[in-house]
């Protein structure tokens, strides 16, 4: 063996030791308590960018490191987690993190996939329009060998987006069409409830109680819908079978309203962009045969509008 190899050996196999030495020097001290462990002091959330695909999660951990010394040998990472009524819809972590005396605060970014949008949807209305939104961090340090966990305190998000347009409230529907006198129809009764909801389509059970005050009977060959959540277009349709509304008499009409969930990314992607509140709206229009002829009326009075507020981190 060469005097330069033997050399460089020994400063490798010093260096080691050295290394060694300061790991099980750091663990033991930490065992005696001579070394405390890092907390997670506080964490804030917020949305960056957007697109239909994925959404920017910013996040700002506090991390309180209790020793007069930095602690970065071995690796220090951070993973968290963001959960909406269970369903995980961010994951991230952050490796290789020094973090210094006191407190320190450290900036994460992740992307959430938009994909889980419809299944959290679903969720959100299945438990009766509430979310309950949960973010974690996790301190690992394997200079120490363990790891600090913290949570915020559980957040509930609530919408009540149906509620409205249960009434019994009279309204007038005009035709407002030469040689008809309005107004046709009134509208003596509406409610609405939600569907078997699924991630694939959002079910709306809709009926209107109508009354005919005029002395001849109006048939109703089409009932139809439009369906917009901040602008995007997310489903419309129409009935199949008529309805005739006699002289004098009330008739239920019914309409089956789907949304489709996978234009969700749509809606999320316009709702974040304006401080996560957009609208709801539901149209509705009906081919009727009014005194011999047949219109295409516009059912102002069924028209149901209702603001949708997320606001997930709060603040």
């Amino acid at each position: 063996m060469s005097i330069r190899s033997a050399f460089l050996g020994s400063k490798l196999r010093i260096v080691g030791t050295v290394l060694l030495v300061l790991v099980v020097g750091f663990g033991a001290a930490y065992a005696g308590g001579i070394i405390g462990a890092p907390t997670v002091e506080g964490m804030s959330n917020s949305f960056g960018t957007v697109n239909e695909s994925t959404t920017v999660i910013e996040t700002n951990v506090t991390v309180n490191n209790p020793n007069p010394v930095g602690i970065s040998l071995g690796g220090v990472s951070v993973n968290y987690t963001v959960d909406m009524n269970e369903v995980r819809m961010a994951s991230g972590d952050k490796k290789g993190i020094g973090v210094g005396t006191g407190n320190s605060t450290l900036t994460l970014r992740t992307l959430m996939d938009n994909q889980q949008i419809p299944k959290w949807w679903a969720s959100h209305l299945q438990n009766g329009e509430r979310t309950s939104v949960g973010v974690s961090a996790t301190i690992k340090s394997s200079t120490l060998g363990q790891s600090f966990s913290t949570s915020l305190p559980s957040r509930t998000i609530g919408t009540d987006l149906l509620s409205a347009f249960n009434s019994t409230e009279e309204r007038p529907v005009n035709a407002n069409q030469p040689l008809v006198s309005d107004p046709v129809l009134w509208v003596n009764e509406t409610s609405a409830s939600w569907g078997d909801v699924t991630a694939a389509e959002t079910p709306t059970d809709m009926s209107f109680t109508v009354y005919n005050p005029n002395s001849y009977p109006i048939t109703v060959s089409e009932l139809g819908y439009n369906v917009t959540m901040a602008g995007v277009d997310m489903g419309e349709g129409a009935t199949e079978d008529p309805y005739v509304i006699a002289p004098g008499t009330e008739e239920t009409l019914e309409a089956d309203v789907i949304i489709d969930n996978t234009k969700l990314d749509q809606w999320w992607v316009e709702h974040l962009n304006n401080d996560q509140s957009s609208m709801l709206r539901i149209s509705f229009y009906a081919e009727a045969s009014v005194g011999g002829e047949t219109l295409r009326i516009p059912l102002e009075a069924f028209t149901h509008e209702e603001e949708i507020e997320t606001d997930v981190f709060g603040g």
